[in-house]
């Protein structure tokens, strides 16, 4: 009888060749879902920002900036706002040189750049998954951390943005996958992790924290592992990484310095916040104990926040996952794949951000900041939902994992209509407001007009027309006029207005709440169009004037301003 058993369960169990073409037919359905499932989400928003804004556009007045570079960079005008001026690099010069070559070969911005972040994005997905399996998971968990990760916000608002999140998003933890593939690698396989570490920061400047965190990592690590001589060791591939890395970075540091006077692209000058180490040091106002203490603690807490509105279920297994990391780190069981640098990122990247360029939510303009971090938040949620269903007998159950993932789905699509209205709202008021005014000037305005604007991107995009950057991201002699210092003097509106008069342009495009004191002298500047969002929730302001300066060479009539 007992026999017979044996016999009949053998009869019953698959062969071993029917479970691999069974895994292999999972995965295969799962990946084409995957990338059905980000389609759809991207038709959803589209289809929303087309109601609201009755066109397709991009979300802010930054995509267009990128736009910008990326069209002149296609013909030949290398990095320049205004054809033949070099500048600073974008805040994403490895984006913009990616959207060059996709502008090249389609002579259109906006699908393009849809098009490149939507396989970008499926290619963070993989990463995803792909690191999932490098910290000891199983294919199933691996392909459902990605499968949350392509259908959490905002990825759908970063695929249409026109800008650089999927990118060094991708880049920063394949960067992080290779280095723990290949921490005790030898040989040029071993410079793997810092090449693309490189890249991850020159496709965001934060990214460059990467290096020095993958680094400390390896020292840690040599360290907890009892490694012979470890820091010989250490000092021995410090030796051989930094020069690379430095070799690779280099260039973009000189030629910001070379054009521009500054080593970072001016973005950074221009956004620099009061709650930070450069705001404590240019205003007395600000206490030390904000600076370094009460804004990155602020920072890090809401980064927090916002990963609990993007997925309720995953914040408590996040913080599981975080611990998992850190014991695994330690256990010397754990094999060669262990690490710590993702628990260093996540730290590091808040802190470091609000010291340096000073507080800022994490929310803002869709988390497009957080770009590396949250499926970060998400892989580390679904290991620790993992590590804590192990322990619940109940849940032990494949069927019973099935549904929770089924609900962890479930509640990141539930955020995807509120995501999307605010896409829709964010192409909307970028359409009425900048792209309406920059084809007003296109149409009104004669061809090589000089103008002095405080929103460059889709104005000199459309109208092709040379502008002086009242912001000082392509026109850095104006940073200086108007930096931290300046504000907190109160000098900083004269040696504006003393830039605009040496220059002399034609027409004037500002927020009036900006510049309030340029708005006041109509002896200078007449009012002959403007554009007021009554329910703005994207721009700087709600309203925009252009003006006609008495500067103006052009013969063109008085206009009636629009009310």
């Amino acid at each position: 009888m007992p026999r017979r058993r044996r016999a009949k369960r053998a009869a019953d169990t698959p062969p071993e060749g029917a479970h691999e073409a069974t895994s292999r037919w999972v995965f295969f359905v799962g990946w084409i879902g995957l990338a059905l499932l980000l389609t759809g989400l991207l038709a959803y928003y589209l289809a929303r920002s087309k109601r609201l804004a009755g066109e397709f556009g991009l979300p802010l007045d930054d995509g267009w900036i990128h736009a910008r570079f990326a069209q002149n960079l296609a013909r030949g005008y290398g990095f320049s706002f205004n054809p033949g001026e070099p500048t600073s690099t974008t805040t994403g010069p490895l984006w913009t040189l990616l959207l060059s070559l996709g502008y090249r070969l389609s002579g259109e911005h906006l699908f393009t750049g849809i098009a490149i972040n939507f396989v970008l994005c499926v290619l963070l997905c993989l990463v995803v998954y792909r690191l999932a399996l490098a910290l000891g998971q199983g294919e199933g968990l691996a392909l459902a951390a990605a499968l949350v990760v392509a259908c959490t916000v905002p990825l759908a608002w970063w695929t249409l943005s026109g800008m650089e999140p999927p990118l060094y998003a991708v880049l920063a933890l394949l960067g992080i996958l290779l280095h723990i593939s290949l921490r005790r690698a030898s040989g040029l396989r071993a410079l793997w992790p810092t090449l693309v570490f490189a890249m991850a920061g020159v496709a965001r400047p934060e990214m460059l924290v990467l290096f020095p965190l993958a680094m400390l990592d390896r020292l840690v690590m040599s360290l907890l592992e009892k490694r012979e001589r470890p820091l010989a060791r250490w000092a021995r591939d410090l030796v051989v990484h930094l020069p690379v890395f430095v070799l690779l970075v280099a260039p973009m540091f000189a030629y910001n310095h070379r054009t521009t006077g500054y080593l970072l692209p001016t973005s950074y000058y221009s956004k620099l916040q009061r709650v930070g180490v450069p705001g404590a040091l240019a205003d007395p106002s600000v206490m030390w104990s904000q600076a370094l203490i009460v804004g990155p603690a602020t920072e890090l807490w809401q980064v927090w926040v916002t990963w609990a509105h993007n997925n309720c279920l995953l914040i408590a297994p996040f913080f599981i996952g975080l611990g998992w990391l850190v014991w695994r780190a330690r256990s010397p069981e754990a094999g060669r794949n262990s690490s710590l640098l993702i628990p260093m990122l996540v730290f590091a990247q808040p802190l470091l951000w609000a010291l340096v360029a000073g507080y800022r939510p994490p929310d803002y303009q869709s988390q497009r900041y957080l770009a590396d971090l949250n499926p970060l938040f998400i892989l580390l949620g679904m290991i620790g939902g993992c590590w804590l269903t192990e322990r619940l007998g109940s849940l032990r159950r494949p069927s019973a994992r099935a549904v929770l993932v089924g609900l962890v789905i479930l509640v990141s699509l539930l955020r995807q209509p509120s995501s999307a209205e605010v896409y829709g709202k964010n192409v909307r008021d970028t359409t009425q407001m900048q792209v309406t005014i920059g084809r007003w000037v296109r149409d009104n305005v004669p061809p090589g007009s000089l103008l002095a604007v405080n929103d460059i991107g889709a104005i000199g995009f459309i109208t092709n027309m040379p502008v002086l950057d009242l912001q000082g991201l392509v026109t850095p002699e104006i940073l200086w006029r108007r930096d931290m210092a300046r504000r907190v003097e109160g000098t900083a509106p004269k040696l504006v207005f003393e830039f605009i008069a040496d220059h002399e342009p034609d027409y004037l495009i500002i927020f009036p709440e900006w510049y309030w004191d340029l708005d006041m002298r109509r002896d200078l500047f007449t009012l002959v169009f403007q554009v007021y969002l009554e329910d703005n929730v994207t721009n700087g302001a709600a309203l925009m004037r252009v003006y006609r300066t008495v500067w103006a060479t052009d013969s063109a009539p008085e206009h009636e301003p629009t009310p």
